[in-house]
């Protein structure tokens, strides 16, 4: 089942399942992943859990191969306390990633709802 939001201009979902995956952005077109430097266990705490899930670890590095979408955030530094991950500190744009890779995350106990959520 997917959510969709009128009054927001962010969606964010996981691929290639609801419980892990990459984390892919819509904006404005398209998706946009996030880039894996800088990004740790707080940052995919706080994805998963306005996921509605309980906990999330971050899975290192291209993890689930190569995907249609470029990297679009990166520099995220969560505290722990956000209600979504673009409530942390992060930088947009293509191309600035260092590493090329993009983050994943694993996320534990039950979602919400389907696998796309609003932020």
């Amino acid at each position: 089942m997917v959510k969709y939001c009128l009054f927001c201009c962010y969606l964010v979902r996981l691929e290639p399942n609801v419980t892990y995956g990459a984390i892919e952005i819509w904006t404005e077109d398209k998706y946009q992943l996030v880039c894996a430097d800088d990004f740790d266990d707080v940052a995919a705490k706080v994805v998963c859990k306005a996921a509605g899930f309980q906990n999330g670890i971050s899975i290192c590095c291209s993890a689930f191969g190569d995907m249609s979408y470029s990297i679009g955030y990166y520099g995220i530094g969560c505290q722990g306390d956000e209600a979504s991950i673009l409530d942390c500190e992060y930088k947009a744009g293509i191309g600035q990633c260092r590493s090329n890779k993009y983050a994943s995350v694993a996320c534990s106990d039950q979602p919400a709802s389907g696998g796309l959520w609003n932020l």
